[in-house]
């Protein structure tokens, strides 16, 4: 995989099936959508190229990652924020679409035979899901009256997830303690979908809408 890829150029397809229906349903593109742990930002310029967006901003703490994809396809409507999670986005921003790809595991067990390859590498890692309750604590003041985010997950119905061996020793399945952060932050969940297996491990969307009477 590529150093700077997530799994953006594997799901963008799925996001781009979704995003497409809610277009269709709409009768019009999103105006301006947010790539939250965008790294090179593939999930987004995929909506951007299908004209299912007309304004992308990507967001990633990795500088270098958001250089990359500039330097690879350019930034024709698009901004930038090198951000920790949320901390450095303009108050002001508005989008009607959120999407995201974040790290998917909160307890890696060092004893995996594939954590050295992985230590000190930001992707995977969410250690006590800390980066979703801060983006899930904040993401609604920069959301619209109408405003979807939706939001890649890994084995959301297990505590242990296993790749060959024992890989995240989760405290629980997460599924519940992911809906408390939408729920309790002024977003409402639409859905859980499942999308794929991937070498074994199971990935959903999990989809939310901003409720109205927060804002």
């Amino acid at each position: 995989m590529d150093k700077f890829d997530g799994g953006g150029s594997i799901l963008k397809k799925d996001f781009t099936k979704r995003v497409r229906e809610h277009v269709d349903e709409r009768g019009k593109p999103f105006e301006k959508c947010l790539e939250w742990c965008a790294g090179l930002g593939e999930i987004g310029r995929e909506l951007l190229d299908k004209k299912l967006i007309k304004k992308l901003v990507l967001l990633d703490i990795n500088k270098k990652a958001l250089d990359e994809g500039d330097k690879r396809w350019g930034s024709k409507n698009i901004r930038y924020y090198q951000s920790d999670n949320l901390s450095n986005l303009n108050k002001y921003e508005k989008f009607d679409l959120v999407v995201g790809n974040p790290p998917s595991y909160c307890n890696v067990d060092p004893n995996h035979p594939s954590y050295s390859e992985w230590e000190g590498d930001l992707r995977p890692f969410d250690p006590e899901w800390k980066l979703r309750k801060g983006f899930y604590e904040n993401i609604a003041k920069n959301m619209t009256m109408d405003g979807i985010v939706l939001v890649n997950e890994v084995e959301l119905y297990k505590a242990k997830v296993f790749i060959g061996e024992l890989w995240d020793n989760r405290p629980k399945p997460p599924v519940g303690e992911f809906m408390d952060m939408i729920e309790g932050n002024g977003l409402r969940v639409k859905s859980c979908s499942f999308l794929r297996d991937i070498d074994g491990v199971d990935i959903y969307m999990m989809e939310s809408k901003i409720c109205g009477s927060y804002l």
